[in-house]
């Protein structure tokens, strides 16, 4: 392991040009490139059992061919030209009356079940606080993610879900009020968060039943 500047300019037709910055631990299988007497016109090869460590940067064309996985945060300048995208995300089951939901709850799953059972008829549950949801996964103004929050109760149980400070709803058809969103079992709401301008976020809801 070696720590130091290391600047390879490839001449190829690709005229690639990497760099690993100093102090950063890197873990590279250059078996093609040993003593860089030779440079390929397509650049060094990463093998697929090598570690990056340290923050890196790359500009220009990067072209990523096989499965790669990514831990914490990506962040994405500028346009990104995608294909078919499958967004994942874990599903938090809730059996409870009354609830007051964490911002980690609505920001880590993508899928959040509310199941009265025998415990109530009736229930409120609030979204957790503008601010809350700004600090943990829409920090900048114009951030925001979609999840789905289902009442998986029977057709008869009602939640209704309430906006917390700083959170407006907005409905296509507003039938309880602009802070609220009622629910009954077997229903679902698609949901959007905003972080609208730093201090308020902007949850656009629509709510699904059963096609009959």
């Amino acid at each position: 392991m070696r720590k130091a500047l290391i600047t390879v300019l490839l001449l190829g037709f690709l005229g690639t040009l990497v760099m690993f910055g100093s102090g950063q631990d890197v873990s590279v299988g250059f078996s093609s490139l040993r003593g860089f007497s030779t440079l390929p016109d397509t650049g060094p090869t990463l093998n697929a059992d090598e570690t990056i460590t340290g923050a890196w940067t790359f500009s220009g064309a990067t072209i990523f061919s096989g499965a790669v996985s990514l831990t914490d945060i990506l962040t994405v300048t500028g346009e990104s030209n995608l294909g078919p995208l499958v967004q994942g995300g874990s599903v938090l089951a809730i059996a409870s009356t009354s609830k007051h939901f964490t911002a980690a709850q609505w920001c880590d799953n993508s899928i959040i079940t509310h199941d009265l059972g025998i415990l109530a008829s009736t229930a409120n549950a609030w979204t957790p606080t503008a601010a809350a949801l700004i600090t943990d996964c829409i920090p900048a103004t114009g951030d925001f993610y979609r999840f789905t929050f289902r009442n998986i109760s029977d057709a008869d149980e009602i939640i209704t879900l309430v906006a917390s400070t700083s959170v407006d709803f907005q409905e296509p058809v507003i039938a309880s009020g602009s802070d609220m969103l009622v629910l009954q079992g077997g229903q679902n709401a698609s949901i959007e968060v905003f972080n609208l301008d730093g201090t308020n976020v902007l949850m656009n809801v629509i709510q699904f039943q059963v096609a009959d």
